[in-house]
């Protein structure tokens, strides 16, 4: 799993209350999770493209 706390998160990170961590770090994970989809869909649209040219 990747790091999400990186020093200049951790900064941000640091002047947040324990709820306001716990959130930020759920919505760091969030859109990590969505540029890994976006990363995903890309892909499959290229292979689709590519087989759709056959």
């Amino acid at each position: 799993m990747p790091n999400f706390l990186t020093p200049s998160t951790q900064s941000i990170a640091a002047h947040l209350s324990p709820v306001e961590k716990i959130r930020y770090l759920h919505i760091l994970k969030l859109q990590h999770h969505t540029a890994t989809l976006t990363s995903i869909a890309h892909l499959l649209q290229q292979l689709w493209r590519c087989f759709a040219r056959r």
